[in-house]
């Protein structure tokens, strides 16, 4: 999405506010997100990107929320230094400066030796979780080119440990870390308190969005529902899916490590148990060959890596399923 000369990554409509004059970023077209609550002005995983002309560039923005956030600034896969790292958005409009770095050569020089796949060029205000508002932008910049970013593509759909809850920073999302370790672009499809593996959901993955490998988190956040249902709504979901993409490698996995596991262990019935059971089978039965299923607890397992919650990782939680899912996908990936 360009907007005033910026890359809006990751989102696909803006809807104006009236009341403010700025605009929301939805991460998937309004009319789905109205079909499925999805939360999808969640900006999680959204940064704005652009190659700065000016020395300076200033960026009005607000936060929804009722206290001020802070979001952070990289410069291509570089994080910035203390001095830019993080910029304070408010709840009213805020205007935000990213200057032009004085040391270009060195951040250069970084990226050629590491191979990153980011231009240093490429200013990137990375969106911490929250809905945000955009309004104007003043000074010269233009959007990245493709040879700035990424070339490979990495889709994550789940709940709200995808989104990044509880990470601390984006950056340290197991999301972010799986696409760094790979040189991939990001597309965060997690949503906070959804992700029910609609049909209208896997129909738009399958059909309007493009990857070169997935990952696809089920279960979490439909324990309410009973074990029929959800084994339906899992093999719909991964075959619309994984059919439609038939060529790229598609990752399965279930219900992360929680407290019902410690409250409901030695119950026959554990929930979470009996949905990762399901997705197994289903995954199993299904038979496809760009489909690996992994076991939410091979990736996470122990209430030290839980948060005070006991459903979402920890920021330790978040570094052990990154770790764990980035050796899984290097054998199955070039």
């Amino acid at each position: 999405m360009i907007y005033k000369n910026i890359d809006i990554h990751n989102c696909r409509e803006l809807c104006r506010n009236d009341e403010t004059g700025l605009y929301q970023m939805s991460r998937i077209p309004l009319e789905l997100n109205d079909k499925i609550a999805g939360n999808a002005f969640q900006d999680s995983g959204v940064e704005l990107r652009f190659v700065p002309t000016d020395d300076e560039i200033r960026i009005v923005l607000r936060t929804q929320k009722d206290c001020a956030v802070r979001v952070l600034i990289y410069f291509g896969s570089i994080q910035s230094g203390w001095e830019q790292l993080y910029k304070t958005v408010n709840p009213t409009p805020t205007e935000i400066v990213i200057k032009k770095p004085g040391n270009s050569e060195l951040l250069q020089k970084i990226t050629d030796e590491n191979n990153l796949p980011f231009s240093p060029n490429v200013v990137r205000v990375i969106l911490t979780n929250g809905i945000y508002e955009i309004g104007d932008v003043i000074g010269n910049c233009r959007p990245p080119k493709d040879d700035e970013i990424p070339s490979r593509r990495y889709l994550a759909y789940g709940s709200s440990i995808t989104h990044g809850s509880l990470a601390m920073v984006q950056p340290n999302t197991y999301v972010s870390r799986v696409g760094e370790a790979f040189n991939a672009d990001v597309i965060n499809m997690g949503f906070a308190g959804n992700a029910r593996l609609e049909p209208e959901m896997a129909e738009y993955i399958a059909n309007d969005c493009y990857f070169d490998f997935a990952t696809i988190e089920m279960g979490i956040n439909i324990l309410d529902i009973d074990c029929d249902d959800f084994e339906n709504r899992v093999r719909n979901f991964v075959s619309t899916i994984a059919r439609a993409h038939s060529d790229k490698p598609i990752f399965c996995t279930d219900v992360f490590y929680m407290h019902l596991d410690m409250e409901q262990g030695d119950v026959p019935d554990c929930k979470p148990r009996a949905f990762r059971e399901i997705v197994k089978r289903v995954t199993d039965e299904l038979n496809l060959p760009n489909v690996t299923y992994i076991c939410g607890t091979d990736l996470m397992y122990g209430s030290r890596f839980l948060s005070q919650d006991g459903t979402h990782p920890n920021a330790r939680g978040m570094e052990e399923i990154s770790r764990n899912l980035i050796k899984i996908i290097e054998a199955k990936i070039d």
